[in-house]
């Protein structure tokens, strides 16, 4: 059994609205392995993002509530069921996560090098802060004393030079606007790097930049998981960028897991209709069409989630079993998981 750094077990997660329940996340188990990149993909809507936030407990509860069952093991802690104080020395340490928009989760007001010796002079209290209950990690951060600065600069010239930028010596004493897209995002990832996490989010980190920038970025990020041995849960709704990537894939509909597997089976035999649909509309280099074929309808309201498999409406292999009963995530083959009724028992 692969050693996992992070579990989420039976997870649900529902909003409630004015317009009535939101099921955002459904059941989800997902396992992220060890020293290994585990893309999560599906199209907006498919509950992604929120599992990403739950994992760093940043969805407000309410209007969120967590099914009582579930769970989200990190560290051998259950993260819905820690303290607040437990989660602050959780976040940016024990786990980092790069946000999809680079400029909008860097302080245009503050030096790079100061944002990235924050991260640095959190993951130094951490240690001190785990032995101790008195104070929360941010007014420990705000009154801080006694931390070798020298250490601090020094570190983060380092980190600077682990995501390739040139002349960190430079970028120190620079603001965000004066970097290009793929620099902001490598500033990201290293005020990431920079707590020495035993887990890196990855939302949508590339979406924003140019195919040659995007490339950089993912080869980077394959380059720092086996120098840091970091785990990374890495989330995107674009197939071609997660295969480029990920060891596993994960594919999510409507807050549900439909299927799991290695890169390599799921494009070259993915079993559920909807991982084939996705990579039936993805353009493929050596073959010429002239149209892409796209998936008929669209993803559901989570407001109005079909019964049975949620993906029934949309899919070109349904019968009478699919709208009535929900099909459970099971092994199919040596290497995967898939939940469809295809797969698993007779029709009923």
């Amino acid at each position: 059994m692969k050693e996992a750094v992070l579990a989420f077990k039976e997870v649900s997660l529902t909003f409630e609205t004015e317009e009535g329940s939101v099921k955002a996340l459904n059941d989800v188990d997902l396992v992220v392995p060890k020293g290994k990149i585990l893309g999560v993909v599906g199209e907006s809507g498919s509950g992604k993002s929120v599992l990403a936030l739950s994992t760093l407990g940043l969805v407000p509860t309410p209007p969120g509530r967590y099914g009582g069952r579930g769970s989200i093991i990190f560290e051998g802690k259950d993260l819905l069921r820690i303290s607040e104080r437990e989660l602050e020395l959780v976040r940016g340490t024990g786990i980092s996560m790069i946000f999809q928009e680079p400029m909008s989760s860097l302080n245009p007001v503050f030096k790079v090098g100061d944002q990235i010796a924050e991260a640095v002079r959190l993951r130094i209290l951490r240690k001190e802060l785990n032995q101790t209950r008195s104070v929360s990690l941010i007014e420990s951060l705000r009154g801080v004393k006694g931390i070798d600065e020298s250490r601090v600069r020094e570190e983060v010239l380092e980190v600077l030079r682990d995501v390739r930028i040139s002349d960190p010596e430079a970028a120190l004493d620079r603001y965000p606007h004066e970097f290009s897209g793929g620099m902001k995002q490598r500033v990201m990832i290293a005020m990431g790097l920079a707590a020495k996490p035993s887990l890196l989010i990855a939302d949508e980190p590339t979406t924003s930049l140019d195919v040659t920038t995007q490339a950089q970025i993912l080869s980077l990020v394959k380059d720092l998981v086996r120098e840091f041995d970091v785990s990374v849960l890495f989330i995107s709704h674009d197939l071609s960028v997660v295969s480029e990537v990920a060891d596993e894939i994960a594919v999510m509909y409507a807050g549900r897991i439909l299927e799991i597997g290695d890169v390599r089976s799921i494009f070259r035999d993915a079993k559920h209709p909807y991982t084939k649909g996705l990579l039936n509309a993805e353009p493929k280099l050596r073959e010429t069409r002239e149209s892409l074929e796209s998936l008929a309808g669209s993803v559901p309201s989570l407001l109005r989630i079909p019964g049975g498999c949620a993906f029934h409406p949309r899919c070109p292999y349904v019968f009478p079993r699919c709208e009535k009963e929900v099909p459970e995530l099971l092994p199919v083959g040596s290497s995967g998981e898939v939940a469809c009724h295809l797969y698993h028992g007779e029709e009923k």
